[in-house]
């Protein structure tokens, strides 16, 4: 016999080991996916999370179908009687269009009920009988969650009211809007994100305007082609896309800022929000 080692027919563990494939990460997402980086996913997780609990004090009081971002309409047309809804948008700071969405689904779950205006192309809104019912606990709950805010931010060394404040002076040194489309018009010479950017400059001067950024950024993700002018007439002005950005806050986005920055936010495109964490 020979002294020689003879072959493992089997193959040893060592040549097994060399030759196995990896395990796929399942948890690991695609190299190229921008969405696994989020900052502010978790502020808004924890105002989502925030908002569940409040509608528990609804349902704690057997409300069960009322959404905690219809009860700032609510509470207001309970105070000041009804509006129309361009009346009632400006009021609580939102746009006509995003209003206008939120008292069609508020008026088929039985909260308000829209008749004819003075003229043809108006709505007045108002409350249904059911919603009554219920304005006086709504506005109870509301001044409870407000001091509970600021129970909460007493017990805090940096309160968000404060961080909204120092953003807000942040980015009037410099919008949000432009910092995103700088970071666009930076890319390498060729690539297609500076390609979308100098087509914006034809379109319409040096910055894009609107969603304009957005949508560039969006169109270099889904590598997307993009031969005409974008944001053209038609699209959505910004507020209206922050409106429903929104939806992530406190009460979805029915406080508005004031729970997190102390005043009412204003309409149109003075919003600012987060443009991917409130979904």
């Amino acid at each position: 016999m020979s002294d020689e080692p003879q072959p493992d027919p089997a193959g040893s563990a060592d040549d097994a080991t060399e030759h196995e494939e990896p395990a796929p990460d399942s948890d690991a997402g695609p190299a190229d996916d921008p969405t696994e980086r989020n900052r502010w996913r978790p502020v808004f997780q924890l105002l989502s999370a925030m908002d569940d609990e409040i509608a528990q004090v609804y349902a704690d009081n057997g409300i069960d179908d009322l959404k905690p971002s219809w009860v700032l309409e609510i509470i207001r047309l309970h105070v000041r009687g009804p509006m129309t809804i361009a009346e009632l948008a400006r009021s609580v700071g939102r746009t006509h269009s995003a209003l206008s969405q939120k008292v069609a689904a508020m008026r088929a779950a039985g909260w308000l009920e829209t008749t004819a205006g003075a003229d043809a192309r108006s709505k007045q809104v108002a409350l249904t009988a059911k919603a009554e019912r219920v304005a006086g606990l709504l506005a109870a709950e509301w001044r409870a969650t407000e001091a509970t805010i600021a129970e909460i931010e007493s017990e805090l060394p940096y309160p968000l009211t404060r961080v909204a404040d120092d953003i807000r002076a942040v980015l009037a040194r410099r919008s949000f809007h432009d910092r995103i489309t700088d970071r666009l018009t930076a890319a390498p010479s060729g690539s297609r994100a500076r390609r979308l950017a100098d087509n914006s400059k034809k379109c319409g001067g040096g910055r894009p305007s609107g969603l304009r950024g957005l949508r560039q950024a969006e169109a270099v993700a889904g590598g997307a082609k993009q031969d005409r002018c974008p944001g053209a007439a038609g699209s959505p002005a910004l507020g209206d896309a922050l409106d429903f950005l929104a939806g992530g806050g406190l009460r979805a986005g029915a406080v508005e800022v004031r729970d997190i920055a102390g005043q009412p936010r204003l309409g149109g495109g003075q919003h600012v929000g987060d443009a991917r964490g409130a979904q």
